[in-house]
């Protein structure tokens, strides 16, 4: 996937599904994508995580008024395997933020986004 907007990024053992709190297996990412077509809205989990990286190559702060990420658009993200074979997943943001991930799991869930 390339050409969108990463509306949220979240490591842990628990996420937040509107008003509940969802536990996941230990060491879970997930990251949520506005696709540039527009469309869609991508929800991609992550399980397993062995390691995990989030590089924010800036001194300025990234966080809004309100403590809230200031999200970024997506460049474009590559899947590899590690010299011990671990799926990996690293996704670039015009920013130069990347995020890495070494994993065991991967699922993904898309939704039509509401115009």
């Amino acid at each position: 996937m390339h050409d969108g907007v990463l509306l949220n990024f979240a490591y842990g053992d628990y996420f937040r599904r509107g008003t509940t709190w969802t536990r996941k297996l230990r060491h879970c990412a997930e990251l949520t994508v506005h696709h540039g077509g527009g469309k869609y809205i991508y929800t991609l989990a992550f399980q397993g995580i062995r390691r995990c990286v989030f590089d924010y190559p800036t001194e300025e702060e990234f966080v809004d008024e309100d403590n809230r990420w200031e999200l970024d658009s997506w460049a474009y993200a590559e899947v590899s395997l590690t010299a011990d074979n671990w799926p990996t997943f690293e996704v670039w943001l015009f920013s130069g933020t990347t995020i890495y991930m070494e994993f065991k799991t991967f699922t993904y869930r898309r939704e039509r986004a509401v115009s």
